[in-house]
């Protein structure tokens, strides 16, 4: 999975659900909270291209969310079969 927005401020992401206690069937969970950890599952993001932590997040809570400079920002998450399958959910926060 590739990440890569323009001027954008990703505020969260999840596999299934975003907000509340963690679902039963969430797969993955990246709070952006300093780092692209997950912090569900065992997929960690990988960062390149100047991603920058610490921006005002949901809700206003500072550090997490993560800030991209339009170019060459990424989070790449490696291929995996738990994020491979046939139906799916994603729910993000996005402000630019």
């Amino acid at each position: 999975m590739l990440v890569n927005f323009k001027k954008t401020t990703l505020l969260c992401v999840a596999l299934f659900s975003c907000l509340g206690m963690a679902h039963p069937d969430l797969v993955s969970h990246w709070p952006l909270d300093g780092n692209a950890n997950d912090i569900v599952g065992n997929h960690d993001g990988e960062v390149s291209g100047g991603v920058a932590f610490g921006a005002k997040g949901a809700a206003a809570h500072t550090g997490t969310a993560a800030e991209f400079n339009g170019l060459s920002s990424t989070i790449t998450v490696p291929h995996s079969t738990e994020l491979n399958p046939q139906s799916f959910t994603l729910a993000l926060w996005a402000r630019s």
